[in-house]
C-alpha cells in the first residue's frame, strides 16, 4: 500500500467531500460497486471508509456513469460527427470505452512508481498507437485540447477515450486523458475531488503502460504538487519528465506554475522562459510569463507581456487577472477592478477567484 492509499477516508462525510457528491447517492452507488468498506466487527451499523486509489479506478472505468443513470446527472457527453472509419462500424464506442478502461485499469496502476525507474521490458514504449484510427483520434484530441475551453476539453476527453477503447495499450492517450482531467477542472466545471481523481488514475495507467513515457511523469508531477500538496514528489516528477524529453514546453510550463507558489520565483520565471523559448506563439504562456515577472518585481517586463497577451488574446481571462494583480500593485484601483471583471465575465463567473487555487495548468 502506498503513502496515497494509506491515507484512507473514514466516514460518509469523508468519502463524499473527496468524491464531490452527496452522501445519498454514494449510497445509491454502493449497490452498484462503489468501494466502501466497513470496519469488521461492527455488524450493519459498522462505520464505513474508502481508499482513494479505488475511488480513482473505480471513477476511471466509467463506472460513475453507469451507477448515474435514472439516479443523478451524469457526466456531461458531447456529440461529435464520428470520423470516416467510426462511420462504417456498428458497436457502441461509448460502451466499449467502459469496458476497455476498466480492463486496462484493472492490470493495476503503479504503487508509487520511483523517479528514475526504467522502461520495463515487458512494456515496451509506444509513441504511436499501430491502429490507424487510434492515431487520429488521439491527434483529434490534442487539437481540441489545446483550444482550452469547456466545449473543447469535453471533446478531447472522449477524443482520447475513444483511442483508448481502440488500442487499450496506448499509453500517451492514458496521458492525454489524465492532462484533460486536469484542465477541466480549471477551464470546465467538474468538481475537484472528481477531476484530480480521474487524472491521477489515467496518469498511473499510462506510466504503468510505459514507465519512460514523459507526459505521464509530467500529469503525475502536477497531481502531486497540487492536489497531495506533496511539492518536493511533484518537483521530482517534472524533473523525471524533462530528464525524459527535454523540450517539452509544456513540462516546463507546468512546472513553472508550480514553482511560483514556493520561495522559488526566480526559477520559476527561468522555468517559463525556458518553455516559452520552445513554444514562443503559446499565448498562456506570454501571460503567465508576465505574472512570474510581477511576483519577482520586474513590474515594466510583466506590463509588457500581460498587454501583449492581451492584445494578441483579449478573451484570456488569466492575462485580464494578472493585469489587475499589476494594477492593484501600482495603486491603480479602479482598473484592476475592471481588470478582475473582464476576467470573472470571461470565466462565466460572478465573484471568487479567476482561477481555481486547487492547480494552475496554463
Amino acid at each position: 500500500m502506498d503513502a496515497h492509499e494509506a491515507q484512507r477516508l473514514d466516514g460518509w462525510k469523508a468519502i463524499a467531500r473527496h468524491v464531490g457528491r452527496d452522501e445519498r447517492t454514494l449510497k445509491r452507488w454502493q449497490a452498484r460497486g462503489f468501494p466502501v468498506h466497513r470496519v469488521p466487527g461492527g455488524g450493519a451499523r459498522a462505520s464505513v471508509y474508502a481508499l482513494p486509489s479505488e475511488i480513482a479506478l473505480w471513477l476511471a472505468a466509467g463506472a460513475e456513469q453507469a451507477a448515474s443513470a435514472g439516479t443523478a446527472e451524469p457526466e456531461p457527453a458531447v456529440q461529435r460527427p464520428p470520423t470516416e472509419r467510426q462511420a462504417r462500424r456498428t458497436p457502441s464506442l461509448r460502451a466499449r470505452l467502459a469496458l476497455a478502461v476498466g480492463a486496462a485499469l484493472a492490470v493495476g496502476a503503479p504503487a508509487g512508481l520511483s523517479v528514475g525507474h526504467r522502461r520495463a521490458a515487458e512494456h515496451p514504449a509506444q509513441v504511436a498507437s499501430a491502429d490507424p484510427e487510434s492515431r487520429e483520434l488521439f491527434q483529434r484530441g490534442m487539437a481540441a485540447w489545446n483550444r482550452r475551453t469547456a466545449q473543447s476539453l469535453l471533446l478531447a476527453r472522449d477524443d482520447f477515450g475513444a483511442a483508448i477503447a481502440r488500442d487499450p495499450g496506448y499509453a500517451p492517450a492514458y496521458a492525454a486523458l489524465a492532462q484533460t482531467y486536469l484542465l477541466l477542472r480549471e477551464y470546465g466545471t467538474m468538481p475537484e475531488a472528481i477531476a484530480y481523481a480521474h487524472a491521477e488514475a489515467a496518469a498511473d495507467t499510462a506510466l504503468k503502460l510505459d514507465p519512460a513515457l514523459a507526459a505521464g511523469w509530467r500529469a503525475r508531477g502536477f497531481v502531486l504538487f497540487w492536489h497531495h500538496h506533496d511539492e518536493a514528489a511533484g518537483l521530482r516528477a517534472y524533473e523525471e519528465a524533462i530528464r525524459l524529453a527535454p523540450d517539452d514546453a509544456l513540462t516546463w510550463h507546468w512546472r513553472g506554475n508550480s514553482l511560483l507558489q514556493t520561495d522559488r520565483r526566480a526559477d520559476a520565471l527561468r522555468s517559463l522562459q525556458r518553455a516559452r523559448a520552445l513554444d514562443p506563439t503559446s499565448i498562456a504562456l506570454l501571460a503567465d510569463e508576465g505574472l512570474a515577472m510581477l511576483t519577482v518585481g520586474q513590474h515594466a517586463e510583466a506590463r509588457e507581456r500581460l498587454e501583449r497577451a492581451l492584445a494578441l488574446a483579449p478573451d484570456n481571462a488569466d492575462a485580464h487577472r494578472y493585469m489587475s494583480m499589476l494594477l492593484a500593485a501600482e495603486g491603480d484601483i479602479a482598473g484592476a477592478a475592471r481588470e478582475r471583471q473582464a476576467a470573472l465575465s470571461l470565466r462565466g463567473v460572478a465573484a471568487g477567484p479567476g482561477r481555481r487555487s486547487g492547480g494552475l495548468s496554463g
